[in-house]
């Protein structure tokens, strides 16, 4: 490795100096990081310095305000690498507000498998519904949240909490969503080990005011019940004694699919 080290052309030696800094950066150590950027960068102008020099002012206060990251964007194309990461850059330390999400989209339509980006499309759409912003486009930020939810869940392990922000989501707004048809779609198609950690979820929404939320949630129940049917033991216990009309319905409907 040491041999191979010796062998590298600028560019490459150029990354993985910035993967040191940057790692640098990301403990915090910053009396390191200043020795390591100022023996490392003298006299580089690469972007993707420049970027980490603005992160790592902004997190320790150095600089106040975000305008060093707008102009390290406005100086970059979509087809510059580090664009993205920029914009990743910039969103993370961005307060909760629409005028960010065009640009995390950007980032999502160049690079859909980025996980961080589909976290802050998710997220800040999520909190725009929280603060109410924008009455009207309340739907829209609901529909744009819940599909970031449901890439998450793609694209990590089955999570628990994404799958519970996706189920609260679908649940508040139902056929609302300008998407509901491809979100009952993909709710019905979600793993049996998804659907085992959302059980309660669900079945709390078996009276749920809007029919084609309840027929949702019977169809992941039946497809679940179809091989796991011993897992739905305890919350079938409890329905039945409860004095709801919509769970006594939705109990003999389906011991009767499965006589």
């Amino acid at each position: 490795h040491l041999r191979e080290l010796f062998q590298w052309n600028e560019e490459q030696l150029l990354n993985f100096h910035i993967d040191f800094v940057e790692y640098l950066r990301k403990l915090k150590e910053w009396e390191l990081f200043d020795q390591n950027f100022n023996r490392l960068f003298k006299n580089c102008n690469d972007e993707r310095v420049m970027l980490i020099m603005a992160k790592s002012q902004y997190d320790r206060g150095i600089i106040k305000n975000l305008s060093v990251f707008e102009e390290i964007i406005k100086r970059l194309t979509k087809n510059d690498g580090v664009y993205c990461d920029a914009i990743c850059a910039y969103a993370s330390r961005f307060p909760i507000s629409p005028d960010i999400i065009l640009k995390i989209k950007e980032v999502i339509e160049i690079q859909p498998a980025r996980v961080c980006a589909w976290k802050y499309w998710s997220y800040f759409n999520f909190g725009c519904i929280k603060k109410g912003e924008k009455q009207k486009n309340i739907i829209e930020f609901a529909s744009n949240a819940i599909q970031g939810f449901s890439k998450l869940v793609q694209l990590t392990s089955p999570s628990f909490h994404y799958l519970c922000q996706l189920c609260s989501i679908f649940f508040t707004y139902g056929p609302k969503l300008y998407n509901f048809k491809d979100m009952v779609k993909y709710l019905t198609s979600l793993s049996n080990s998804s659907i085992l950690q959302i059980i309660p979820q669900l079945f709390i929404q078996l009276n749920h005011s809007s029919e084609e939320v309840r027929e949702t949630v019977y169809i992941i129940i039946k497809k679940f019940a179809e091989k796991h049917f011993q897992a739905l033991t305890m919350p079938l216990c409890f329905i039945s004694n409860t004095n709801t009309k919509d769970f006594h319905n939705f109990l003999l409907k389906i011991m009767n699919d499965f006589k």
